[in-house]
């Protein structure tokens, strides 16, 4: 890949297609217990339907979630010269991009983009977001992330596609380098 390229990064449907299939299972083994009710004198009939209400509302709401990315055009992440846009929201420009850190959360590893110019970007975003954001910020210290769970891409792969070019376009030294740091404050 040529640093001046544009490259779109999709979403990896097969295993989108696995979420919304497990996901399902989920919904369906809760509806099964919900209306199989059959007594049992060691749990009470209430705690049996707030359990499967409860796993019917999560894993419906993923089953959701998961079929409506499973039909959705809009990329995961585009990488050009302007710098890095996430879906079709907001871009990171490569001059506010001042270094990209890999943490890991269990047994997910994470890029964690980080910018120069965190208020200005709090104040372009709907107060939904703000709140996920800012939750990022305090957890990670910044507020954008990228996983490779659901591309077509390993982790490293998408660390070079995205140092390829941010070294040639950022303000930031030439011969600096991504900074890896595995103890980004992992959970």
């Amino acid at each position: 890949m040529a640093a001046g390229e544009t490259v779109i990064i999709k979403h990896n449907k097969s295993r989108i297609f696995l979420l919304l299939c497990y996901s399902l299972c989920f919904v369906a083994l809760a509806i099964y217990l919900w209306r199989k009710q059959d007594g049992n004198p060691f749990v009470s009939a209430w705690i049996r339907y707030a359990v499967s209400a409860v796993t019917v509302l999560f894993f419906g709401a993923g089953a959701v979630l998961a079929a409506i990315r499973l039909f959705n055009k809009t990329p995961y992440l585009t990488r050009d010269e302007k710098g890095i846009a996430f879906g079709k929201g907001q871009t990171v420009e490569w001059r506010h991009i001042t270094g990209i850190r890999k943490t890991r959360v269990r047994r997910t590893e994470l890029l964690l983009i980080c910018t120069d110019n965190i208020p200005d970007m709090l104040n372009r975003q709907p107060w939904w977001k703000k709140r996920m954001m800012n939750y990022s910020i305090d957890t990670y210290g910044t507020a954008y992330s990228i996983g490779a769970g659901t591309t077509q891409y390993t982790l490293p792969e998408l660390l070079g596609i995205i140092e390829n070019v941010r070294v040639k376009y950022s303000n930031i030294n030439q011969t600096d380098r991504l900074t890896l740091n595995a103890n980004a404050k992992p959970e």
